[in-house]
This record gives structure tokens, sequence and C-alpha cells, in this order.
């Protein structure tokens, strides 16, 4: 772990030489890598701090590919700090741009993300709503991986709801269950 330190103190000269010669490109790069290595380092907050100057930089140059991984790493970082809503805001701005200039695995992956974020939330409709389009993108691109990674996580997003239907006819009793499962469209 301690050459991720030593990677940003070697960034941190690299990146005054970049904004003394007026590389904003090369300062960004500099800030993404270092966000990285803070990531790596569990110092989320610094992660954040960097990844977001990253972006800015990347916006300065109109490197929307850099701001779309920026974003997609903030996300993966707000969901260690259990920051859902900033993070589902980063992977939607992130997929979006990814798409835009056709970076389809890329998008694919951030909706992967999502679906993640809505499984920890108990959203199960949207985590399965999000790895079905996903898998899509997956099959379209001939990313095999891709896809029997979303099929397994449908599968787990699947398993997680009965649990959740179990717990309920163990908690509330069957009739209870039955009636509020009724309600809600989930039974007959």
């Amino acid at each position: 772990m301690c050459r991720y330190n030593d990677a940003v103190a070697t960034l941190q000269p690299a990146k005054k030489m970049f904004q003394e010669i007026g590389d904003r490109l090369g300062v960004a790069q500099c800030l993404h890598i270092m966000g990285e290595a803070f990531r790596l380092l569990n110092q989320y907050n610094d992660a954040i701090s960097k990844m977001n100057e990253s972006r800015i930089e990347f916006e300065a140059v109109g490197d929307t590919l850099g701001v779309a991984q920026c974003r997609c790493s903030m996300g993966e970082i707000q969901v260690k700090l259990n920051k859902f809503d900033d993070a589902l805001a980063n992977f939607k701005g992130a997929n979006m741009i990814f798409e835009s200039i056709d970076h389809r695995s890329d998008a694919a992956r951030c909706i992967q993300n999502m679906s993640d974020v809505f499984l920890m939330l108990s959203r199960h409709e949207e985590a399965i709503d999000a790895l079905e389009q996903a898998k899509s993108t997956f099959e379209d691109i001939g990313d095999a991986w891709g896809v029997a990674l979303c099929t397994r996580n449908i599968g787990n997003v699947l398993r997680r709801r009965s649990q959740s239907v179990r717990r309920l006819v163990i908690d509330w009793g069957w009739r209870n269950a039955i009636n509020v499962l009724e309600r809600y469209g989930k039974c007959g």
C-alpha cells in the first residue's frame, strides 16, 4: 500500500509542472490518478476531492471521456461512503456521457453500478431493470463476461427478493403477508 503514497507524492510535482506549462489535460490526468490512489488507500474524502478537481479540468479541456470516468469513479467512492443518492447521480451522469460518445461497454458498467446501489437500497425491481438493460448492451457488443455477470446478478437479486418475501411471511404471519403481497401485486 505504501506505493500508493509514493504515487501521490510523485504526482504532486508532476501536476505542478503541468500547471506551469499550461497543460490542463496533464493536470487533469494527474489529479485523476491521485484520486484513484487515495481511493485505494481508503482515503475517500481526499479521493472525492481529487476526482472532482480532475472532472473540472477535464471539462475545461473538453475531454468528455475523462469527465465520465471521473463521475463513475466518484460514484464508486460515494457507494463506499453510503452516499447512495450522490452515487446514483454520478453513475447516471457518467452513463449519459458514455452513451453520447458511444462507449457502450462503459455505459453498461455504469448501469451495473446503479443496479448495485438499487440492490443495497432494496429497490429490487429497479436493480433487475438496470441489469437487464446492461445485459442487453453487453449482448449487443458481444461481451460474454458482461452478459454472464449480469445474469448472475439478476439471479442474486431474485434470491434476495425471495428472502425478503420469506422474512415477511415469518415476521408477519402468513395471512398478513398474503394481504400485503396482494395489495402490491406480488401474489396471485
